[in-house]
């Protein structure tokens, strides 16, 4: 009983200290820059399966985060391992200085806010 009311008591904590980012928050009008994209492109080249497979690639504006990270949601289509395409895959970036902080494949966030944010083409990233 005593870890039931600590796990509870735990919870309500988690819950109190979430907080909703709204696109409206965040985003602003300035577009992905080309060493963020230089930097995104050389992410996808390592960690996606078939990269090269990459179309319907778009990148969002940026995302400045009230830590003083920048970010930026993509959405693309690519093969998995199987050969064939997955469907639309929404990612959300976190960078900081010129490094990765965060990647986030299948995000939740960039796919419920979709209709907010202002997407860009990301052409470089399906000329691969």
């Amino acid at each position: 009983m005593k870890y039931t009311r600590l796990f509870i008591l735990g919870l309500a904590l988690l819950a109190a200290g979430c907080q909703t980012v709204t696109v409206q928050q965040v985003q602003f009008d300035k577009k992905p820059t080309a060493a963020h994209k230089k930097i995104l492109i050389n992410a996808v080249k390592e960690n996606f399966y078939d990269p090269y497979s990459i179309r319907d690639a778009e990148l969002s504006n940026q995302l400045n985060f009230s830590n003083g990270s920048i970010g930026y949601c993509g959405r693309l289509n690519a093969k998995n391992t199987f050969g064939g395409y997955t469907g639309r895959l929404y990612v959300r970036v976190i960078i900081k200085g010129n490094l990765i902080m965060h990647y986030q494949s299948n995000s939740i966030w960039c796919k419920a806010n979709q209709s907010q944010i202002k997407w860009n083409r990301f052409r470089e990233l399906e000329k691969l």
